[in-house]
């Protein structure tokens, strides 16, 4: 063999060893990424998870304020201005009015969540006109489920009311987070196998943050196929 061939060959064995040496460290780097999922996704889908809505009127309940609060025609004998009632002329006998059908009741409203409850929520995976993804990090944002379309070919996507709609519905940024309460530096769809438009379960802890945002610090995770 000539001498000018050598160079060929050492280059043919660093080449293979380079491929020999990265094939060694990907296999690591996947299995590290599969561990992650089979402990984060859950296959069967929890029963009545929460809609965005409910899990925030829970977080902020609605005030009650005004019910032990009395009228002001109740207070006191009478109004300032009025003609007392004894001093009327006496009327005319009214027909009974019939009382009035009992109210149905209304459902008690969720208990408030404590600190560090853990919740089931469902939502799809959309942000309008926004990317609902952080790029290399494992968040995404969810919107509360669109509503029934008005028929059975009704395309909510193209459709301006329903468009409008799902514009101001509610919305959470969703995280998942490593041992030390960082976010996982992996990207959501590469760890899921998500895209836009999935509807997913999500569990976790919620909190309001700033500017109304509620944001899921998740720990469970049903992707709706």
């Amino acid at each position: 063999m000539s001498r000018a061939s050598r160079p060929w060959q050492s280059l043919a064995a660093l080449t293979i060893a380079l491929a020999i040496s990265g094939c060694g460290g990907k296999p690591e780097a996947d299995g590290t990424l599969v561990a992650i999922r089979q402990r984060l996704l859950v296959a069967e889908e929890p029963a009545n998870p929460r809609t965005l809505s409910e899990l925030m009127a829970q977080l902020a309940p609605a005030s009650t304020g005004g019910d032990d609060q009395e009228s002001p025609a109740s207070t006191g004998d009478g109004v300032a201005g009025e003609t007392p009632v004894a001093d009327l002329p006496a009327a005319a006998p009214v027909a009974e009015v019939p009382a009035a059908a009992p109210v149905a009741e209304v459902p008690a409203a969720a208990a408030p969540l404590a600190a560090g409850d853990e919740v089931w929520v469902v939502g799809r995976i959309f942000a309008g006109d926004f990317e609902p993804w952080e790029n290399g990090q494992a968040s995404f944002l969810i919107s509360e489920l669109p509503e029934q379309g008005h028929g059975a070919e009704h395309d909510a996507d193209n459709c301006p009311f329903c468009k409008r709609k799902a514009a101001q519905a509610p919305k959470a940024m969703v995280r998942f987070s490593d041992e030390a309460g960082s976010t996982l530096a992996i990207d959501a769809r590469k760890l899921f196998d998500l895209k836009t438009q999935d509807v997913v379960v999500v569990r976790g802890t919620a909190t309001m943050a700033e500017l109304n945002t509620l944001i899921i610090d998740a720990t469970s995770l049903h992707v709706r196929r």
